[in-house]
């Protein structure tokens, strides 16, 4: 989804260390290493993708994390009203399915393995 690309690629540049660039690779090759220097630690413990993910509920960058935010995200993306269950399923699966997103684009520009 070249959406959750963008998303993320938005969310790095915003950061006040991120590098000035709009290259996709530069940025996800600083998060990443901003990621292991904070968080590579919990690779052990959770996996790359689970420390991602709890890297990424702390709000290491600048991402949506109120319900009503997340909700409307989705529902963005999807171009469709999610009902109840649907947004439950979101917001419970929100950083785990950033970090997946993350860790795909990061392995695609030979940044993560």
């Amino acid at each position: 989804m070249q959406c959750v690309e963008d998303y993320l690629c938005n969310a790095i540049s915003n950061d006040d260390g991120a590098p000035n660039t709009t290259e996709t690779r530069e940025l996800f090759a600083y998060a990443y290493g901003r990621f292991l220097a904070e968080y590579g630690h919990e690779i052990g413990r959770r996996g790359t993708e689970g420390a991602l993910s709890y890297w990424l509920s702390g709000l290491a960058i600048g991402i949506d994390y109120s319900y009503c935010d997340i909700i409307a995200r989705a529902e963005e993306w999807h171009e469709c009203k999610l009902t109840e269950k649907q947004e439950d399923m979101v917001c419970a699966s929100w950083f785990d399915f950033l970090a997946c997103k993350f860790l795909q684009i990061s392995q695609r520009y030979g940044i993560a393995h």
